[in-house]
């Protein structure tokens, strides 16, 4: 091999070794999806939770008006998403995320508590008060 081809050789190695180090493998995107499933089952969760609270049901109740319960369990692990009522009115739903310093591109709610990870749910303001 020429030592200009070597050049070339060593110069492509180097930029996609460059490349994986800046944007991450592959095992970084599964992450990324992973957690991107999670935040989705955390809202979809947190509508159901929500109804419930609305309608003054136990978290583990059925409503016919509810929108049914989603996935409630870990896409990777497959353990059970923490649903905490911390006040008759208020419920914190969370998920271990793989990558949390990411989870900001993921939620978009400001009820969303980025360093624990979980929703605080509360009860309609309207529903309250009426």
């Amino acid at each position: 091999m020429r030592a200009p081809a070597l050049v070339l050789v060593i110069l492509s190695l180097a930029v996609m070794i460059g490349a994986v180090a800046t944007i991450g493998g592959p095992e970084q995107a599964r992450a990324e999806r992973r957690d991107a499933q999670r935040m989705t089952d955390l809202n979809a969760l947190g509508r159901h939770v929500t109804c419930l609270l609305d309608q003054e049901l136990d978290l583990d109740d059925t409503s016919d008006i509810c929108p049914p319960p989603p996935r409630v369990t870990d896409p990777k692990t497959d353990t059970p998403y923490q649903i905490t009522r911390t006040a008759p009115d208020i419920v914190r739903v969370c998920a271990e995320f793989e990558r949390p310093a990411r989870t900001d591109t993921l939620a978009y709610r400001a009820d969303f508590d980025r360093d624990a990870g979980c929703l605080i749910l509360r009860r309609t303001e309207s529903r309250i008060r009426g």
